[in-house]
């Protein structure tokens, strides 16, 4: 962490905060522990403050040496001093002293591949911090305080992140005990993208009204049905709902760090991974807008062109323009699709002349790339293109490749490695097929 480095420091964050700020520079001023959120619940920054110094904290670098400091300074959102002790920031018009007794603090965190917006989007008060809870009391308890603090009839949902598997009792919570935990709401939990659901005697009622089948014990088969309820739910949103959502997803990621993320839209047929760009981008707009992002937004343009003919992909490289936008939220790439999705493992043969002419305007490009025979069909797309159109240092990359370097394909690597190209890696239980993509093969 070197001086000069641009930052913003973001009041929200428990891993830094929760902690003592005092007077110690010219001019101190006396900070209200309850300016920290306003009434809208949006995080404030320190970013009003023309500077100010964190000090007595395990501050972690990611310098070369992997130096943890107990202080750092601040002027004009810039780290102008590290590990300096001094109780008088010389040349340095601080106004306030951050006493982070003791606690860590890190670096931004970056998500590279993040369907954020269309999760900030999901229907209803979806209940993030699930990932957090290995009981189904735990999460009960979770329901009912969410319940406590919303409205009557406001739905509470659960929207993939989580497993039978990560609570002791290795199920999911009962029609019976949702009954209890949220009387008068919707509750609706949902794995993946296809399901099974499970709901309580309220969501039964109100799917009962948009012919949705669901179990007497609230289950929801999975499948059509499910994708079925979920639309159910979400075509109740309101503009309002989704721009609720997206700061709550907002606060969460801040909770936990997450500084930046690289946006992925989302598909375009229905359920759980379903985005509408003409309505689930307006959230982020308006949060945009009226300058309440606290969470840096990259954002990619999706198009599933079927063929080479004019489509998607060429209204983004004629109508708009690569890096458009700022620090809080920028244009960086088509992808993480442009064609159609591949079918029993063969790309679609267009994906070749999109990618010339993305390669042509200079724009990034990152791409959905699941088995090995997918990675070796890009690659060679990819390849043909950089001979005539180099793509170096237009930040190309590969997504999820589950598969690469399985089968000795490790030169694949080295080619990416020469056109500078990166790999965003995902894991994976490799052990089950995952909806229709080919992973059971991996293990033998």
């Amino acid at each position: 962490m070197n001086a000069g480095i641009k930052t913003k420091i973001i009041c929200s964050l428990p891993i830094i905060f929760g902690i003592g700020i005092t007077a110690g520079c010219s001019n101190p001023q006396e900070l209200d522990s309850a300016t920290a959120r306003n009434g809208d619940g949006l995080t404030q920054t320190y970013s009003e403050f023309t500077g100010y110094k964190l000090i007595n904290g395990q501050i972690i670098t990611m310098d070369e040496a992997a130096s943890v400091v107990s202080s750092l300074t601040i002027e004009n959102d810039r780290i102008v001093s590290v590990d300096d002790t001094s109780t008088d920031v010389k040349g340095v018009s601080c106004n306030r002293f951050i006493d982070l007794k003791g606690k860590t603090v890190i670096p931004g965190l970056i998500d590279s591949h993040i369907h954020y917006v269309r999760a900030g989007s999901a229907p209803g008060h979806t209940l993030r911090s699930i990932e957090t809870v290995f009981s189904i009391t735990a999460l009960l308890d979770l329901i009912q305080e969410q319940a406590k603090s919303s409205l009557d009839e406001e739905v509470i949902s659960i929207i993939g992140g989580f497993s039978p598997q990560q609570f002791n009792e290795n199920r999911v919570p009962t029609l019976q005990e949702l009954d209890v935990a949220a009387p008068g709401h919707i509750v609706h939990g949902q794995r993946g993208f296809t399901g099974p659901a499970f709901t309580n005697s309220t969501g039964r009622e109100f799917f009962a009204t948009k012919g949705i089948s669901v179990a007497d014990d609230g289950v929801i088969a999975a499948g059509k049905v499910t994708g079925a309820a979920f639309m159910a739910l979400k075509s109740n949103q309101s503009p309002e709902d989704r721009t609720q959502g997206l700061l709550q997803l907002q606060n969460y990621a801040n909770s936990l760090g997450l500084t930046t993320v690289v946006d992925q839209g989302g598909v375009p047929f229905p359920g759980a991974g379903l985005f509408d760009p003409a309505n689930d981008y307006q959230a982020m707009l308006d949060l945009w807008h009226s300058d309440n992002l606290t969470v840096r937004i990259r954002s990619q343009r999706l198009s599933y062109d079927s063929d080479t003919s004019p489509g998607k992909v060429e209204e983004y490289l004629n109508n708009a323009w690569s890096q458009l936008g700022d620090d809080y939220l920028r244009i960086t790439a088509l992808g993480e699709h442009i064609v159609s999705f591949p079918r029993k493992g063969e790309v679609n043969s267009a994906y070749g002349e999109k990618i010339k002419k993305i390669a042509m305007k200079g724009w990034s490009h990152k791409q959905h790339s699941i088995s090995s025979m997918e990675n070796a069909q890009h690659i060679d797309a990819i390849e043909s293109v950089n001979a005539k159109y180099p793509i170096a240092g237009l930040r190309w990359s590969l997504t999820h490749v589950f598969e690469i370097g399985h089968q000795g394909d490790l030169a694949q690597i080295d080619k990416l490695k020469s056109w500078s190209m990166g790999l965003r890696v995902q894991n994976h239980g490799y052990s089950v097929p995952t909806d229709n993509f080919p992973l059971g093969r991996t293990l033998g």
